[in-house]
């Protein structure tokens, strides 16, 4: 009897989960944002990092379940660091998402501030390494660039991941990473500003930043520069753009009728009920 045995390939699956590392002063900002992926995100598993001491989380599982009905809600404290401020805590804490979750996937990891316009998929991100886009580096991170390339004995880099969201997060490159190394590598001198894109370029294989192609611009930020042609940045058709977010200058500086413009383009165009509101310094 002839027996034909076949072999099934192994098939790599991808897999994503989306992260926002926020803050009480953000709440408003974060159910706008969940709000907008259970309208248009497939259904996955989103983690919230809460930057506060004891944070009250089940607070934020209160008031967002509702929004979770197809995704995962995994509300969790961020990392106890030794040595901290709240400002460079909570850039090392969008480094330990992996920690602070116990997810060991790739992830997408989103500021509070951003909300999505359209229908998105995790794998619009599949091929994308942090924000899709290289940056020369500042006169302002030079010697912090200098101090990385130092620590892993490496030419400093010409060009750093840009700065901005959603950020992919690959856990080749996370799991190099634990909580004691990175608050000493990144607190060790103090006298430099951190940057943790920049430090995640360094982790990053050589070859692929060398190899590096900038991909589709998926996302848009109303600046603080755009607050004069507010209507035109707000309603400009962009086909590949799918997330949103607004700078707080812009929210600090607006009037009242641009903020209620912002609000009723959500309603009215992006069919979106919550609202943005005014920023304080």
């Amino acid at each position: 009897m002839n027996v034909t045995v076949v072999v099934a390939e192994k098939v790599l699956e991808f897999k994503m989960y989306l992260a926002t590392v926020t803050c009480y002063n953000e709440f408003s900002q974060l159910l706008l944002q969940a709000e907008s992926i259970q309208k248009f995100f497939e259904p996955c598993t989103h983690v919230i990092i809460v930057n506060e001491d004891e944070p009250d989380v089940n607070f934020y599982y209160r008031w967002l379940s509702p929004y979770y009905k197809n995704h995962e809600l995994l509300v969790v404290p961020s990392i106890v660091l030794k040595n901290k401020n709240a400002y460079d805590s909570r850039k090392i804490q969008k480094l330990l998402v992996n920690i602070a979750s116990k997810i060991d996937d790739d992830c997408l990891l989103l500021h509070t501030n951003n909300f999505f316009i359209k229908p998105t998929k995790l794998s619009d991100f599949e091929n994308t390494i942090g924000s899709g886009k290289l940056v020369d580096i500042t006169q302002k991170y030079k010697l912090t660039n200098e101090y990385y390339a130092n620590y892993f004995n490496v030419a400093p880099v010409g060009k750093s991941i840009a700065p901005k969201f959603p950020f992919v997060l690959h856990q080749k490159y996370m799991s190099m990473i634990n909580v004691d190394w990175l608050s000493d590598v990144l607190f060790k001198d103090m006298t430099l500003p951190m940057n943790e894109f920049l430090f995640y370029t360094y982790l990053v294989d050589v070859q692929e930043i060398n190899d590096f192609k900038h991909t589709k611009e998926i996302s848009k930020t109303i600046k603080d520069s755009d607050i004069n042609m507010l209507e035109f940045k707000l309603c400009q058709r962009e086909d590949d753009v799918k997330v949103y977010s607004l700078d707080k200058k812009i929210l600090h500086r607006l009037y009242p009728t641009g903020i209620n413009f912002i609000n009723d383009w959500l309603s009215n165009h992006v069919q979106l009920n919550n609202k943005v509101y005014p920023y304080i310094k």
